[in-house]
């Protein structure tokens, strides 16, 4: 797949980016950790 929307990247913005394998529920878990009274995770008009 050619990926056309390369050639509008800044020269010093890297084509991809690195990023720890850990799934998607350490995050939550991480956000709502660290702000308790917000909203981590908003899924079909339900927040948690």
């Amino acid at each position: 797949m050619e990926k056309k929307w390369l050639k509008n990247y800044p020269r010093d913005v890297p084509e991809t980016a690195e990023y720890p394998d850990v799934p998607m529920c350490f995050y939550v878990d991480d956000a709502a950790s660290k702000f308790p009274d917000k909203t981590a995770l908003i899924f079909v008009n339900k927040k948690i």
